[in-house]
């Protein structure tokens, strides 16, 4: 788990999961909320789930990229 921990604050990991959470979850947050956001109505519910929609992508970005570093650190032994 220390392992994985480590890897996964990796400053690469780290940049490449931000990108792809502002990707996608900037894309997913326009495709739900687009309309609530024009007319101003976004509730604190709307808010939250619009945060999870860019943890989401950033948490399955992170443990792919430490799965690529462990296989790849696998098949170099």
């Amino acid at each position: 788990m220390i392992d994985f921990v480590q890897k996964a604050y990796r400053p690469a990991v780290v940049r490449r999961a931000a990108i792809m959470a502002i990707i996608v979850g900037v894309i997913i947050a326009i495709i739900n909320y687009f309309d609530k956001m024009m007319v101003g109505s976004l509730s604190s519910g709307d808010v939250t789930k619009i945060i999870f929609t860019f943890l989401v992508p950033y948490a399955v970005s992170t443990v792919s990229s430490v799965l690529a570093i462990n296989e790849t650190q696998r098949a170099r032994r």
